[in-house]
């Protein structure tokens, strides 16, 4: 079975508002067994300690690939099995957005919803910093990378361009008891905060959905115990496995009504005003038989976009996207025929304007009723989710989960937790500093060069070099909540975004340095560009081989960068071949020295934000809070300030030069 990715929770995961009572865990315990939710009780058990629920081993060890429980998909809490899916549906809804208005309705009834004893179960909201009410305790977090302030504002601009009139349009759904006021906002933001934490990437169909159970174990960076198993290749229209769906599947088109007409030898593309007038069903139908992906799209005008955007190409003649030059043209860089402005470059704004869907979960249309087989006496096979134990456990032993490889800005901001010991902490990089110390030394004319070549082409090379996957795929320095896939376009800024002097974005989203105090290869390379000898970067740009090469060298020896040389010329002044190209030790060589001291004066900028805090007391009291095991928005502050200037410190000592 492939792996299913979850969307978040918490290392001790702190709770809202605490609760001693059994009742709660024995409501919960029953509503598993009505909907046949099942875990090994020789395996495992659960606890409800203050509010907080917890999973821990029994008397004997765990081996790893022991099932130890089992969640029927249908018992997930998703937009596709909400009381208003269709409704959903039809206003082209998708992704976390999504889940979190679907959760929004079933917590509005929920007395009356089937997921009403899970429910009750959770805390009001998770302690995240958007609910902190402590002043001083937000000040801790001003010089972090947490992004308090920047994803409050993306979520009301979410609430009040798609919520709130979402909620108005449908009053009478959302209205609670007679004459009970709701704030619709705080609801939201509540509702939002438990999707960010708790949710999962299902499959296919369901995308984003709140896993009952799986939700219950808390979270060890780099330590996890168990992992969420599951098919997510199904069916996106009704749900089911490859070879028991008729949706799309079936040799029987006819019947099926999703045949081809293999008759036509042309496309002919349809009208503006016609693609207009398909449904949301229609329209994901039809971006998925084109092999496009409705992923990102959040109404119905993206998914017009989309459609119209994927027959132009194909009028166009589009073969090759890939944007090198055809060997006919090599006497003529691309980047001095550029039309377009340079295309994004530094993140887009965690959350900005409209939510895209985070984990990009490919939501579409609902299928027609599935066709039964009168001679068909077999039971059909109920979809589930499995916990698998991933690494030993120790008899009597709390199992971890992981959320993701996320960084503690990203735990706190999400999840309302962050850890003292997290490798996957990063600090990120100025893009506006950064900017600003390359322009000192590099003429507008070739930083707009450079950026475009870095736009168009670098970072998604680079990216494919360290990712391993192909340069198409969405790259991202961090998925996003609970397990390793889902994402939530309200992230924590694990991207940024800039405009540069001339009036164009940057993309940067994976500058940064590492737990180590490394800059990212993404910054590397990024550098480099920017400062080689205008030679050579016009041999990448006309040999995409040489470039790869060029990334994976990079991504392998960090600063011992490649160096590029320009096309020689014979006596005849004729172009001969490309000089050998050889990397650079990092003592060596004047690109190298530029880019350590850049480097150098990045950390001790970004350090700077620190100055004035007594970093000893600061560490002082966090030992405190930890032998006292004292669980507080002060602790979690104090953990994320500690790990960032460590980090910080590190870089300074690694790009420090001897000029």
């Amino acid at each position: 079975m492939g792996k299913a990715s979850k969307t978040s929770a918490a290392a001790k995961r702190p709770v809202a508002t605490p609760s001693n009572t059994d009742e709660v865990k024995q409501q919960l315990l029953d509503w598993f067994e009505a909907n046949k939710i099942t875990f090994n009780s020789s395996c495992m058990r659960i606890e409800h300690n203050d509010g907080d629920f917890s999973v821990f081993s029994q008397g004997k060890p765990l081996k790893p690939d022991t099932v130890i429980a089992t969640i029927p998909k249908i018992a997930c809490l998703s937009a596709r099995n909400s009381a208003i899916a269709d409704l959903i549906e039809q206003e082209g809804l998708t992704g976390t957005l999504a889940l979190t208005i679907a959760v929004l309705f079933e917590r509005a009834h929920a007395s009356k919803s089937p997921w009403s004893s899970y429910l009750a179960s959770l805390p009001p909201h998770a302690p995240t910093p958007l609910f902190w009410e402590s002043e001083q305790d937000l000040a801790l977090l001003t010089p972090t990378d947490v992004p308090v302030t920047e994803y409050k504002e993306s979520l009301i601009s979410d609430f009040e361009t798609i919520v709130q009139p979402f909620i108005e349009r449908n009053a009478s759904l959302f209205s609670k008891e007679a004459g009970e006021k709701v704030d619709w906002r705080q609801e939201f933001f509540a509702a939002t905060s438990l999707v960010t934490s708790r949710a999962f990437l299902v499959d296919a169909f369901h995308g984003d959905a709140l896993v009952p159970l799986a939700d219950l174990f808390n979270h060890l960076s780099g330590g996890e115990h168990v992992h969420m198993e599951g098919d997510g290749d199904v069916c996106v229209f009704c749900g089911a496995v490859e070879d028991g769906c008729d949706c799309m599947w079936s040799d029987d088109e006819e019947e099926d009504g999703h045949e081809e007409d293999e008759e036509m030898d042309e496309e002919v593309a349809p009208t503006l005003e016609e693609v207009k007038s398909f449904s949301v069903k229609q329209l994901k139908t039809m971006l998925l038989e084109r092999g496009g992906d409705a992923s990102g799209c959040v109404d119905k005008q993206d998914l017009v976009d989309k459609v119209m955007e994927s027959f132009s190409k194909k009028a166009g003649g589009a073969d090759d996207d890939d944007g090198w030059e055809d060997d006919e043209k090599e006497e003529s860089s691309w980047l001095l025929d550029l039309e377009e402005p340079i295309p994004d470059l530094i993140d887009e704004k965690a959350g900005k304007g409209k939510s895209k869907s985070s984990a990009a979960s490919k939501k579409q249309a609902k299928k027609p009723a599935q066709k039964q087989d009168d001679d068909d006496d077999e039971p059909e096979q109920e979809d589930s989710l499995d916990i698998t134990v991933y690494r030993p456990v120790k008899p009597n032993s709390q199992i971890f989960n992981i959320y993701g490889d996320h960084t503690n800005a990203k735990l706190l901001n999400l999840y309302g937790f962050s850890e003292i010991s997290n490798p996957n902490n990063t600090v990120l990089v100025s893009p506006t500093k950064l900017i600003e110390i390359l322009g000192s030394g590099v003429s507008s004319s070739v930083m707009t060069e450079r950026l475009a070549f870095w736009n168009q082409f670098g970072r998604k090379i680079i990216t494919s070099a360290v990712s391993g996957e192909d340069d198409d795929e969405d790259d991202e320095h961090d998925d996003h909540v609970h397990g390793e896939g889902c994402n939530h376009d309200h992230d924590d800024h694990d991207s940024h975004s800039v405009t540069t002097t001339d009036g164009n974005e940057m993309d940067t989203h994976s500058f940064f340095f590492d737990n180590d105090g490394e800059a990212s290869p993404h910054l590397l390379a990024f550098l480099h560009i920017m400062l080689m000898e205008p030679k050579a970067l016009l041999a990448f740009t006309k040999d995409e081989a040489s470039f790869r090469k060029y990334a994976e060298h990079v991504v392998k020896n960090g600063l011992d960068t490649w160096q590029a040389s320009a096309a020689s010329t014979n006596g005849s002044g004729k172009k001969g071949k490309s000089a050998p190209k050889k990397p650079v030790n990092a003592t060596e060589g004047p690109v190298v020295l530029q880019m350590q001291t850049i480097l150098h004066g990045m950390a001790s900028n970004r350090l700077a934000a620190y100055d004035g805090c007594d970093a000893a007391a600061e560490e002082a009291e966090m030992k405190d809070i930890i032998a006292n095991k004292v669980f507080s928005p002060r602790r979690w502050a104090l953990f994320v300030r500690t790990e960032e200037r460590r980090i910080l410190n590190s870089a300074l000592k690694r790009y420090k030069n001897n000029q």
